[in-house]
C-alpha cells in the first residue's frame, strides 16, 4: 500500500496498531456481525487465505475452536500461531486444482466457504471483472459440492452488471442470497461479496 493511502485508510492504521495482518480482517469482521456466519466448532474452508486476515480473525472469534481448511498460492506466514483446533494449508492455484481433489483429500462436508480470491488486475475494468467472475464461479462450484445442508457460502467479486444476472443461480442452490457493500472496502473499490446461505443441495447437481 502507498504511504499516502495508508495515512488516509483509517483500517489500514488500526490493523497495524491492533497487530492484525490485514485490513481483510475487519471486512470479515463487518460481514460476521451483520450476518452472524461465525461458530465455533465449525467446520470451514477458505479460499485465498494469503496473507492470513480472515484466518486471524477466525481464531479471534472463536478461540480458534475451528477446524478449518485454506488454500492459497501462498503460505500463510505464522498459521500456528493462530492456535487452531486443527487446520490444513493447502499451497496451490485454486484453477488449476482438480475438483477431485476435494473429495479423495479432504473426504469432509464444510458449514461455509469462504473465498477471498482476487485476481491479478490490468486496470482494464471487463477484463478485471471477467477475471474475478471466473474466480469466484471456481469458488462456488467447490462449494457445492462440500457444503453441509444450510450451509453458507461468501465470495468476493467486483461489482458489474453481470451479478445481478447469477442471482437466479444462487437463489436455485440457497435459500438467502445478498450483494454486500462493505464498510470496510475503499469507497473507490468495485468490490462486493457475494452472500449466499441456507444450501439447498438437492439443487446443486
Amino acid at each position: 500500500m502507498k504511504r499516502k493511502e495508508f495515512l488516509t485508510d483509517p483500517y489500514a492504521r488500526l490493523a497495524m496498531r491492533s497487530g492484525i495482518v490485514a485490513r481483510s480482517y475487519y471486512k470479515l469482521k463487518e460481514l460476521d456481525e451483520r450476518y452472524q456466519l461465525i461458530t465455533a466448532g465449525d467446520k470451514l474452508l477458505e479460499l485465498g487465505a494469503h496473507p492470513g486476515g480472515w484466518l486471524q480473525y477466525l481464531a479471534h472469534k472463536t478461540n480458534g475452536n475451528l477446524n478449518v481448511v485454506a488454500l492459497d498460492q501462498k503460505p500463510v506466514k505464522n498459521i500456528t500461531s493462530y492456535a487452531f483446533k486443527n487446520v490444513q494449508f493447502i499451497v496451490r492455484d485454486i484453477l488449476t486444482l482438480p475438483q477431485e481433489h476435494f473429495h479423495s483429500t479432504l473426504g469432509v462436508k464444510f458449514s461455509g466457504v469462504l473465498s477471498d480470491l482476487a485476481p491479478q488486475t490490468s486496470g482494464i475494468r471487463d477484463r478485471d471483472a471477467m477475471l474475478s467472475y471466473e474466480l469466484v464461479e471456481k469458488a462456488l462450484l467447490i462449494a457445492k459440492n462440500t457444503l453441509v445442508t444450510g450451509g453458507f457460502f461468501l465470495g468476493k467479486s467486483y461489482f458489474s452488471e453481470e451479478l445481478h444476472e447469477i442471482k437466479a443461480t444462487y437463489c436455485q442452490l440457497f435459500k438467502k442470497f445478498t450483494i454486500v457493500k462493505l464498510k470496510a472496502t475503499r469507497s473507490r473499490s468495485r468490490e462486493v461479496y457475494l452472500l449466499a446461505r441456507g444450501f439447498i443441495p438437492n439443487t446443486s447437481k
